[in-house]
């Protein structure tokens, strides 16, 4: 009779183990923040709070090659959260896809540039020409505005798609006249001869980075709450001690120091309360409909598509103002 007890006893445990380890392993994945990015330094505060350990255990980055394969992955329900540029949460959009900003990481203000060749300076030098581009919302968003502000049309120029790893190269061997590109290539084909002849600062405030979700995670506001409280602990670190700071990214980039300070230039990176009050005010709102209006009209989205619903206030105010 006891061994039957024992036995019985051995097998409500084993029950009661196991029941508490499927509630846990469904709360953690229910609960779960998987952010994917692509090389940009203005991330890279994100990567320096999981070096710092400020970031949630339930919080894991992803970092890719390209912005394509973020969203790749995302469609893909390998990740739930994203660090994008405006224009290219705008195409998830437009594809169906629920998604809402939360954080602003940077604002480019001469980041994101078009690099000529010397020869190159007026508008009429432009027709005719190569133009190297990534096949991204930020690619055709940069390439549009350049040649909207240079009055010209497409058609006026010759476009090539390339990737990023590509842009050096094809500048260097002549295939590209121009190419639009950022760090780290930026600095680089500027080493070799090509000037700046349009850029960000050119159209102040249209190409903002930020973080999105999908829409299920905004249900998990203590967790999303975590991973912002993460971030602008590391933000503070970084405004504090930037020799430090970029000691600590350059082992993971692969660069110096000083490379690493240099390509901060032409970004602003927003603390907290400034992510606050362009989130909460029309800044942020005024800029997407900016952006949204500047994409239909070259097709890029649909007329119809209702582009304020990626900026949620409610959602904001639940991240952003205490309890």
């Amino acid at each position: 009779m006891k061994r039957v007890v024992s036995l019985m006893f051995l097998f409500f445990v084993l029950v009661a183990v196991y029941f508490l380890y499927v509630v846990d392993a469904l709360f953690w994945k229910r609960q779960s923040i998987k952010v994917g990015t692509n090389f940009w330094h203005g991330y890279e505060i994100l990567y320096l709070a999981r070096s710092l350990g400020h970031l949630p255990d339930n919080v894991k980055l992803v970092e890719f090659n390209t912005t394509s394969e973020v969203k790749r992955s995302y469609r893909n329900g390998l990740i739930n959260a994203m660090a994008l540029t405006i224009d290219e949460a705008l195409r998830l959009l437009a594809d169906g896809h629920q998604i809402r900003v939360i954080m602003v990481f940077d604002i480019s203000e001469g980041a994101d540039v078009v690099i000529a060749r010397e020869n190159i300076e007026d508008p009429q030098d432009l027709k005719g020409k190569r133009i190297g581009v990534e096949q991204t919302a930020l690619g055709a968003y940069m390439l549009y505005r350049f040649l909207e502000n240079k009055g010209l049309k497409q058609e006026d120029v010759e476009v090539k798609v390339l990737e990023l790893h590509e842009h050096y190269n094809a500048f260097v061997k002549g295939d590209v006249d121009l190419v639009i590109t950022f760090e780290p290539e930026k600095s680089k084909i500027l080493k070799e001869g090509g000037h700046v002849i349009f850029s960000s600062r050119d159209i102040p405030g249209e190409i903002v980075d930020v973080l999105v979700v999908d829409v299920s995670l905004t249900k998990q506001v203590e967790a999303l709450k975590g991973l912002l409280d993460g971030y602008f602990r590391a933000y503070e670190y970084y405004d504090k001690n930037r020799g430090m700071a970029y000691t600590m990214m350059s082992r993971r980039l692969g660069l110096t120091p000083e490379e690493i300070a240099k390509s901060f230039d032409g970004v602003r990176l927003p603390d907290f309360l400034e992510n606050k009050k362009m989130l909460l005010s029309d800044i942020m709102k005024n800029n997407i409909e900016r952006i949204c209006d500047a994409m239909k009209s070259k097709n890029m989205l649909s007329k119809d598509l209702n582009c304020s619903v990626l900026l949620d206030e409610k959602i904001v105010r639940r991240l952003y103002e205490a309890n």
